[in-house]
């Protein structure tokens, strides 16, 4: 969101609008995934009726044969979309469009999120290079701005090469980083840096600066009933993550 913000006009109509496309589109992602989890748990078994026996003989009755639950989906690593296509191949032929249909958008999202987790990062990285480049070079009055983005370009490339290379080469760690890491430093960076910036934005030091679309004071207020919950949800992530490893 910050990124797309610094691509429109400093206006209240603008702004109106931006709030009001991510509004939509955060209940938009909401209803989706509401769907998408309603069904897969109405189509792929959690796990396996008889787990006692050794369900590679697909004879037993009741058994399943290996990968059609989503237990055994988080033991190897995968989405829930693998067996969910597996289940719609063999047990309903006639809407195994559909898991070819899921598979593309996965695709698609995949990529939209890497690009967007991408951004975010490569804008982390760069404030980061300027900060540092600034309170090492300022000081002797070297104006070496080229040398910073070079810099930084390269920090860049560096990171999304590691990145790349972990998911190429180990995707089950790729998808735990995803799932458990990106989700607990999301967590944690609303709840708290963002909390620090609306707190040092609603300071005395700023009021003096013009807003097109100033929040309201009881938004001002819930800033700190959004900060509480994020915060207990980076906890619950730190703590359900440290359980599921013992």
């Amino acid at each position: 969101m910050p990124y797309m913000f610094t691509k429109i006009s400093f206006s209240e109509p603008d702004v109106r609008y931006y709030r009001l496309a991510i509004t939509l589109g955060m209940v938009t992602c909401y209803v989706l995934e509401t769907l998408w989890c309603w069904a897969v748990l109405d189509v792929v078994p959690q796990v396996d009726p008889c787990l006692s026996i050794d369900y590679t003989n697909t004879s037993t009755t009741g058994c399943l044969p290996p990968g059609y639950t989503l237990q055994s989906a988080e033991e190897n690593g995968e989405i829930s979309t693998v067996p969910f296509s597996r289940v719609l191949d063999d047990s309903y032929p006639m809407y195994s469009w559909v898991g070819t249909v899921i598979s593309v958008f996965i695709m698609i999202s995949i990529t939209v999120s890497y690009t967007f987790n991408s951004t975010v990062l490569c804008q982390t990285v760069e404030g980061v290079v300027s900060s540092v480049w600034r309170i090492s070079w300022n000081r002797c009055d070297f104006k070496l701005a080229s040398s910073e983005v070079i810099v930084a370009i390269a920090a860049n490339f560096f990171l999304m090469t590691v990145i790349f290379v972990v998911a190429l080469f180990n995707p089950q760690s790729f998808v735990i980083i995803v799932s458990k890491a990106m989700s607990i430093a999301n967590n944690f960076g609303v709840g708290f840096y963002i909390s620090i910036m609306m707190w040092r934005c609603t300071g005395k030091n700023f009021q003096y600066l013009e807003i097109p679309l100033p929040l309201s004071k009881f938004q001002v207020k819930l800033q700190y009933l959004v900060s509480v919950f994020f915060m207990l949800a980076t906890v619950w992530g730190v703590v359900s993550w440290i359980l599921e490893s013992i």
